[in-house]
């Protein structure tokens, strides 16, 4: 396995395949990494292989909200609290520990904090020179991972029973992995991979009986159309015309590709959402709306970050610690969980 990480995955899989057909069927899920298979470490993409083929791809009822929601109910019943729309400012440290000022909601003191935000994002909220230099240095110059253009759809028939009962259906649009990532880069929407996902399949209660909730999702870039249209203005960039155009320039390519395989699609549309990768950074506060913290390149899954940072009592969790995708993410909330009962119980 630390050869495959030390690799990228189309040197991994170079000895092994022959065809270009081959190659690409087995690294269709490279968009699940954000980057194509001459950049992505082998060992994350054969960890995502190994999760996919031997536990099977999982979709919770009542949509991945509902994991979010069931842990609340539990840190409410440990006696804890979740303050909901309240923007963290500042993380300052004092002598026993730390205060975190709120935007709007209430000063906390704590023993012990942990970020989920990203390292950049975290170093941000500290005061000037409270952790190494060296370390603030890394974490706010990592590149992040692409972003994603999504177009939720909501229709008036149920698509199934129409025959297009895919949970999830890949159309790409040829063979070459590594064009398809500069399409990708250069905003070619019409030349990128894209996922079709009818939510109704797996949850039929997501949707009124007789319709259907899809999901049309690429991967984007951050700086497409400058900046989505908005010139690096995000100021109140969901009223900007030019952004509202570019937009739905980018959502009406998918929206045109998913009927050529949906005849009649746009005849069922009832409402329909876009969202882009300024979405992205408005509601989850990353860096260019990164879908997987930062890039999962080799030398990025070699050099692992840790929960634990140079400040005692700071921790970090989520897609910058622990690579991109759920389990991950998750996997590093428990890593950063153990890090600080360590820490709670030594201090």
């Amino acid at each position: 396995m630390a050869v495959a990480f030390a690799s990228s995955w189309a040197d991994f899989i170079a000895p092994h395949l022959r065809s270009p057909e081959s190659k690409a069927l087995i690294s269709t899920l490279w968009g699940y990494l954000g980057l194509p298979p001459s950049e992505v470490s082998a060992g994350q993409f054969a960890l995502t292989l190994l999760s996919y083929h031997t536990a099977g791809a999982w979709y919770p009822i009542g949509g991945s909200g509902t994991m979010t929601w069931t842990i609340v109910d539990v840190i409410q019943e440990r006696g804890g609290q979740v303050h909901l729309r309240t923007m963290v400012d500042a993380v300052e440290p004092n002598g026993s520990g730390f205060t975190v000022t709120t935007r709007s909601g209430p000063t906390i003191r704590a023993r012990a904090v942990v970020s989920n935000a990203s390292p950049m994002a975290t170093v941000g909220m500290l005061p000037p020179g409270s952790v190494d230099a060296g370390w603030a240095s890394v974490a706010t110059t990592e590149v992040p991972a692409l972003s994603s253009l999504v177009v939720h759809l909501g229709l008036d028939r149920d698509v199934a029973s129409d025959g297009w009962n895919h949970h999830e259906f890949f159309d790409m649009v040829g063979y070459d992995l590594e064009a398809e990532y500069e399409a990708i880069r250069e905003g070619r929407f019409e030349d990128a991979g894209m996922i079709v996902s009818n939510y109704t399949v797996t949850d039929p209660s997501c949707a009124p009986e007789g319709c259907s909730v899809l999901a049309l999702t690429s991967l984007a870039p951050w700086d497409h159309a400058d900046t989505w249209g908005t010139g690096g203005d995000l100021d109140g960039y969901r009223v900007n015309p030019e952004y509202i155009r570019v937009k739905e320039e980018a959502g009406n390519i998918l929206i045109d590709r998913a009927e050529r395989l949906i005849p009649g699609l746009r005849a069922s549309i009832v409402t329909s959402h876009i969202g882009t990768p300024l979405t992205n950074a408005r509601y989850v506060r990353q860096p260019h709306g990164s879908l997987y913290g930062r890039e999962q390149n080799v030398v990025n899954q070699m050099d692992r970050r840790r929960p634990t940072t140079p400040l005692d009592g700071l921790f970090l969790a989520g897609a910058w610690v622990g690579g991109g995708g759920m389990t991950a993410a998750v996997g590093s909330g428990k890593a950063a969980a153990a890090a600080a009962t360590r820490y709670l119980a030594k201090s």
